[in-house]
């Protein structure tokens, strides 16, 4: 408890200790805690917690109309899940050779804080994950999907102006 509480004091406001299993609903949660100050601002004299549904996120982060696109929040310090399409990795070890790859990217240089790289995904072929880093927090935020997915409706539109174009080329000869 006086670990938590140094903790909260330390990030100066909000604290999130990432997505827990809640003991009373015994559904994920983002858990969220913050002391609570006298009037003087300086003096505790309690602190409160809270916790929105998982769910929620995942409803938000994961459409119908796109199920291909994957989120992940990896913590960068101890390489472990915050938050991923599959209940079942959070708060695990990220064995991923994609995420891995990113983890050390973000903490060799403040330039490269966010930013994509390619990878091959056996199951989608060639990929694109974009990730950025949030140092405040020590958390990486990767959104992946395969080049297929990415540029499916450029190439759909460039095959309907190619039949366009050869429709008024028809049309004007």
């Amino acid at each position: 408890l006086k670990q938590l509480q140094n903790e909260m004091l330390s990030r100066n406001g909000l604290y999130d200790a990432g997505i827990i299993v809640s003991p009373a609903s015994q559904k994920l949660v983002v858990s969220l805690y913050c002391p609570v100050f006298d009037y003087d601002e300086k003096t505790i004299i309690g602190y409160v917690g809270g916790g929105p549904f998982a769910e929620e996120l995942d409803t938000l982060l994961f459409s119908e109309e796109d199920r291909t696109t994957e989120y992940f929040m990896v913590n960068v310090e101890t390489q472990m899940y915050i938050f991923a399409r599959e209940d079942e990795l959070i708060a695990t070890k990220v064995e991923d050779e994609m995420l891995l790859s990113i983890l050390p990217i973000v903490l060799e240089d403040e330039s490269k804080w966010s930013g994509d790289t390619e990878y091959y995904d056996a199951k989608e072929g060639k990929s694109i994950a974009a990730y950025q880093y949030i140092p405040k927090h020590g958390w990486v935020v990767v959104s992946c999907n395969s080049e297929a997915n990415i540029y499916a409706d450029v190439n759909k539109n460039m095959n309907v102006l190619g039949i366009i174009c050869i429709g008024s080329l028809v049309l004007i000869a």
